[in-house]
C-alpha cells in the first residue's frame, strides 16, 4: 500500500482495533470492544479495495504474482487446490497486521528497559 490517505487511515482503524481487543466481550455501544469490532469492519473494508486493485494490477500485468504477500495469496492455491476467498486472504493479512505489530511493540519495550 503507497503511503497516502488511505494507509493513514488504515492507521487510525488498527489502533483502535488494538485498543478493544483485549477489552471484556461486551458488544454495546460506548465500550472498546465494540469499537474494536467497528474498526475491523473498516480495516476488512480498506483490505478489500486493496485486493481489489491488486487483482486489476496482476490482470493486466503491471504487478507480478511475486511482487508481494498479496499477490502471491491471489495467484496461488491452498493445499487443495483451491483459490483463498477474500475474507482468507484478509484474515491472514490481518494475522500479519497484528503479528507485525506486537513484536515491533515488544522489541522496542525490551530495547527501552534495557538501556535505562
Amino acid at each position: 500500500m503507497d503511503e497516502g490517505p488511505q494507509q493513514s487511515d488504515l492507521y487510525h482503524h488498527f489502533i483502535d482495533l488494538l485498543n478493544g481487543m483485549f477489552q471484556i466481550p461486551l458488544n454495546f455501544p460506548g465500550t472498546l470492544y465494540r469499537r474494536a469490532r467497528i474498526e475491523s469492519t473498516h480495516i476488512r473494508g480498506i483490505l478489500q479495495s486493496v485486493i481489489e486493485k491488486k487483482r486489476k494490477d496482476l490482470a493486466s500485468g503491471s504487478a507480478s504474482p511475486q511482487q508481494d504477500l498479496l499477490s502471491f495469496l491471489l495467484c496461488n492455491a491452498d493445499g487443495s487446490g483451491n483459490a483463498l476467498s477474500d475474507d482468507e486472504i484478509k484474515d491472514n493479512i490481518m494475522l500479519l497486521l497484528m503479528a507485525g505489530h506486537d513484536t515491533s511493540v515488544v522489541t522496542v519495550t525490551l530495547l527501552e528497559s534495557k538501556w535505562r
